[in-house]
């Protein structure tokens, strides 16, 4: 496992942690906060139209989305909302 990236910066992010075999990221806190959302949601809805895909949910990977890794991802943010 690599270390996550900032895309337009290339710098490395400092909100990382190592979940479910995969590294769990995020830009700050309101991006943390997308993603506690969307992982809590019981019911994930998905649109079928040309903008589906611009939703948090539509990008995220299936590993963080799953719900048998609900609880762990969960845990994971809580970790990474603690450090700030």
């Amino acid at each position: 496992m690599g270390t996550s990236v900032n895309s337009y910066f290339h710098l490395p992010l400092w909100q990382t942690i190592n979940c479910c075999n995969n590294i769990l990221w995020a830009y700050n806190n309101d991006h943390l906060g997308e993603l506690k959302n969307h992982v809590e949601s019981k019911l994930c809805k998905r649109e079928i139209t040309e903008k589906s895909n611009k939703t948090i949910g539509s990008r995220l990977p299936s590993w963080m989305s799953s719900k048998a890794n609900r609880e762990t991802v969960l845990k994971a943010i809580q970790i990474l909302k603690q450090k700030n």
